[in-house]
């Protein structure tokens, strides 16, 4: 979970794919309208 600014309007989850050799990359971004406390089941 990252917050870029402070405007920024409810949460998101950054999916990266980290394979064994070379450079992480992010694959997938969920943005949620959510702010405060919330569960997320992977």
């Amino acid at each position: 979970h990252h917050s870029r600014t402070s405007n920024s309007t409810g949460a998101e989850v950054v999916l990266y794919h980290l394979p064994r050799e070379g450079s992480c990359k992010k694959t997938h971004i969920l943005k949620l309208n959510r702010t405060g406390k919330f569960a997320l089941n992977v």
